[in-house]
């Protein structure tokens, strides 16, 4: 399997890991691993804030954590959109 450079990450996809009842949790999870290679994630800010407005709703506060990013080990000034 050739090198993964850039990995775009979706709120679909960031939700699926955490919720195991949506319908592309299994197979978010099996993307795990590309997530956690690729040399780059990306994102934008709009992802960033349905995540969490997601998490911070009541009914999820336990289920997602302040620290959601730390899942790949990035911070969150990693998360920006580019042209690159």
């Amino acid at each position: 399997m050739a090198d993964i450079i850039r990995f775009f990450v979706d709120t679909s996809y960031v939700l699926g890991i955490y919720n195991k009842g949506d319908q592309f949790h299994r197979v978010c999870v099996e993307a795990m691993p590309l997530a956690q290679k690729a040399q780059k994630l990306y994102t934008t800010d709009a992802v960033l804030m349905e995540i969490g407005n997601t998490f911070s709703a009541t009914q999820r506060r336990k289920q997602g954590s302040p620290n959601h990013a730390r899942l790949f080990g990035i911070s969150t000034s990693d998360c920006r959109a580019s042209n690159a």
